[in-house]
């Protein structure tokens, strides 16, 4: 039988999926860390390099946590919000964004998150944070949001590119 793809590859699938950019509606739902301020669990944010897609190695092991912890709390779901920064077009900054969040969600699912309890969203750069210039290294983010019958963490966890 042939090999099973690696982790990354089936994230990088994922990627390459993503639908072409169109701006959020002014209907949509705003992102987990920008809108929900009142949420009950304190999000883990992982940053990016300027134009990168991919997150440092260091956010395996928190991400790979994270997917233990959804198996075993069954009510429990993730919110995934793709940011990027405002540098470059409005396409390209939802495209990125889009991209990113479907890397964090895919690293996720392979392992062990469920896929039907993790939503995946992507921003660009329309929802930047207030205290941020628009074009800040802290727009440059995808925060996973959990909510359920427990948090996973006590407090914000950020992994910086």
């Amino acid at each position: 039988p042939p090999a099973e793809p690696s982790a990354r590859a089936r994230a990088e699938v994922a990627v390459a999926a993503v639908a072409a950019p169109s701006a959020p509606s002014a209907s949509a739902v705003l992102p987990a860390d920008g809108g929900a301020r009142g949420a009950a669990c304190p999000a883990l944010v992982v940053k990016f390099r300027t134009e990168s897609v991919y997150p440092s190695p260091a956010a395996n092991a928190p991400l790979a946590e994270l997917a233990r912890w959804l198996v075993a709390h069954p009510t429990a779901t993730a919110i995934v919000d793709g940011h990027a920064d405002a540098s470059g077009s409005e396409a390209t900054n939802l495209r990125l964004s889009r991209q990113r969040a479907a890397f964090i969600g895919a690293t996720m699912e392979a392992a062990g998150a469920p896929k039907a309890r993790v939503t995946v969203r992507g921003f660009g750069a329309f929802w930047p944070l207030d205290e941020a210039p628009p074009d800040a290294s802290w727009n440059r983010r995808v925060t996973v949001q959990t909510k359920g019958d427990a948090c996973p963490r006590l407090q914000e966890e950020v992994i910086e590119p």
